[in-house]
């Protein structure tokens, strides 16, 4: 809702909005208060006899440090920042900083390496000119139409010629954090995969069928899709490194604290346990379609961490008007994550190694509506 207060436009949120800003609000400042008691056992332990501006000091890079991880690991969604966290602001920065060292924070490894001007005598690159523009059109949640629009009206505002795309497509190609995925198409009739012409239409070759050779609609078919699970392990680990297995981040009830993963923990040998959840929701309502994902996260990471949308590894996705079969639907994933078992594969962080070790957390109720 929009409201029209002596000529300045003000938006109203609705409650359930509101509901969910505070919700977020209290997962961050649970997370900042992680970090600060993380951040300040380690400063005892390392130097007990720091003076007190040197403490005035940490107490500023730890609440940087804070400011920083929000952007990274949280909702999409950036809440106003209580007045007692740092708060980067361009008039405090000191004269010794770098500005491109500044601009060049822990996100940029999620982007292509473009370090070329974004035109001829810019300041900037390509790359932070995409990571400056993700972050407001996420921040204020446009859509792709308003995105495309957003990108097209900048590039016209640009020195010719520039590099910045004018899609949302082309945006994303330059973007590392999309994990490899296969899709693969298949008839709700008979499960039999599909075949794709050179004019993207999709026909069962199921003699068998009595849809043989008949091009399908979207409601007609069933979209199934797997991602890396490697690549996501790998990037989540290497964002949370300084959070994995650390006792003390954890509440008592949680499940590291349970009498079955201590049985199945070795103190020597540094394991990732992954627990699997699924569950169903409606796409578009007029072609009665709805995307089941399936979904896994991290034990050894400490909640509410653990849960935050950029730290969920997403295993596959379901789209059909039809509920999943869960054997054409989980069957290569679990394969894929039997593979990484079976076969050694570990992750390396830090130079240290981590081998993958998979719990299930599959809800009853919702197995028994996929079967």
């Amino acid at each position: 809702m929009f409201l029209v207060n002596r000529g300045v436009l003000i938006q109203r949120f609705s409650r359930k909005v509101n509901k969910k800003r505070l919700h977020r609000e209290i997962k961050r400042r649970s997370v900042r208060q992680c970090i600060a008691r993380h951040r300040s056992l380690s400063n005892e332990n390392s130097d007990d006899n720091c003076n007190g501006g040197n403490q005035q000091q940490q107490n500023i890079y730890i609440n940087k440090i804070d400011s920083s991880y929000d952007e990274k690991n949280s909702d999409n969604y950036i809440l106003p920042v209580p007045s007692n966290v740092y708060v980067e602001n361009d008039n405090e920065r000191s004269g010794d900083v770098d500005d491109d060292q500044w601009n060049d924070d822990e996100n940029d490894h999620e982007y292509e390496d473009d370090s070329r001007l974004l035109y001829d005598g810019s300041k900037i690159t390509v790359s932070n000119t995409i990571r400056l523009i993700r972050k407001f059109y996420l921040n204020i949640n446009l859509d792709k139409q308003k995105i495309n629009s957003l990108l097209r009206l900048i590039k016209s505002l640009l020195p010719k010629p520039n590099l910045l795309p004018c899609t949302l497509k082309t945006m994303n190609k330059k973007l590392r954090n999309f994990s490899p995925s296969l899709t693969t198409y298949l008839c709700t009739n008979c499960y039999e995969t599909c075949d794709i012409n050179s004019i993207n239409a999709k026909f069962c070759v199921n003699s068998n069928c009595k849809t043989f050779f008949k091009q399908h609609r979207s409601n007609e078919l069933i979209e199934i899709v797997r991602f890396d699970i490697h690549s996501q392990i790998q990037s989540i680990m290497s964002r949370n490194f300084d959070f994995l297995n650390k006792p003390y981040l954890f509440p008592t009830s949680d499940i590291c604290f349970a009498q079955w993963y201590r049985q199945r923990s070795n103190e020597n040998i540094n394991k990732i346990t992954l627990l699997v959840h699924t569950d169903g929701a409606p796409l578009i309502r007029s072609s009665k379609q709805s995307i089941w994902p399936c979904f896994a996260s991290i034990t050894e990471l400490p909640p509410p961490i653990r849960e935050f949308q950029s730290n969920i590894i997403i295993l596959a996705l379901w789209v059909s008007t039809i509920k999943p079969n869960v054997n054409l639907f989980l069957d290569q994933t679990i394969n894929d994550l039997l593979f990484l078992i079976k076969n050694g594969t570990s992750i390396l962080i830090n130079d240290q190694e981590y081998h993958i070790e998979v719990g299930t957390q599959l809800d009853y109720r919702i197995y028994s509506r996929m079967i």
